[in-house]
């Protein structure tokens, strides 16, 4: 599901014209870049005459105004740095403290296996070609040193896992991914994986003691769309593997 996020402010039409006119003139902002500016950070999509649409990394979509380009400063990131990325975990007050320690250690040893195999695929082949019978030996050679120079030049993963407030866990992780499709898949494998370790391990996220799910038969009102950066301890994972967001008991009342 596509979260939508809408920016406005006190800008005038004719601001927004002007730095239009601008960004077209000077290229400033391009479509695929990755900026990030005023806390929204992403990929730009479309460049319309008074604003541009940015594809956020947590899938929402933000239409921003062009007079915040000359009102703010606007940091264009470049391809060959890693993006960070943040998975919040909010666990129940009643964790005990051995089966939180347990459970950071298995994050750990999830993200460092996840870092293992992303730089394990990343070093395939470039070009799957068999060897036709004229050959292809110059190529193979140009081919084989390409790969060693992106394994040269690729930085290893890097990952940390830090207690923000209490029971409120942070998986920080940099993500070596360049297109937006790749950032987004991989964030959310990462977000299943941690979901299946919370029901491996039984525990229980905030807002979820004691409450009573309601029958499947008699609720067939559609939620609303969760975005990727809302803690995992506002979702659950049901028996198909999919996260589906579930109001607190409290609010029912």
């Amino acid at each position: 599901m596509v979260e939508f996020v809408f920016v406005f402010g006190a800008h005038s039409w004719l601001k927004n014209i002007m730095g239009g006119l601008m960004s077209l003139q000077d290229e400033q902002i391009k479509s695929g870049l990755h900026v990030s500016f005023q806390g929204h950070e992403g990929v730009v999509e479309r460049l319309f005459l008074q604003g541009f649409s940015l594809r956020q990394y947590d899938k929402g979509l933000a239409y921003i105004p062009n007079s915040i380009m000359l009102e703010n400063s606007m940091t264009v990131q470049s391809k060959s740095l890693d993006r960070r990325r943040v998975v919040p975990v909010h666990l129940s007050h009643s964790t005990p403290t051995t089966i939180l320690r347990l459970f950071i250690q298995e994050l750990d040893n999830l993200l460092t296996q996840h870092m293992i195999d992303r730089q394990t695929n990343t070093k395939g082949d470039v070009l799957g070609l068999e060897k036709p019978k004229g050959g292809w030996d110059v190529m193979n050679v140009y081919e084989h040193s390409k790969k060693l120079s992106i394994e040269e030049t690729q930085s290893p993963g890097r990952f940390w896992i830090s207690i923000e407030a209490p029971y409120l866990v942070h998986v920080v992780y940099y993500s070596q991914e360049r297109h937006i499709k790749g950032i987004l898949a991989e964030k959310t494998e990462i977000v299943l994986q941690i979901t299946e370790m919370v029901a491996k391990l039984k525990l229980n996220l905030h807002g979820e003691e004691g409450e009573i799910s309601p029958p499947l038969v008699g609720n067939r009102r559609r939620g609303r769309a969760t975005q990727a950066s809302e803690p995992i301890g506002r979702r659950v994972f049901n028996e198909r593997n999919m996260l589906r967001h579930r109001r607190p008991h409290a609010d029912l009342v």
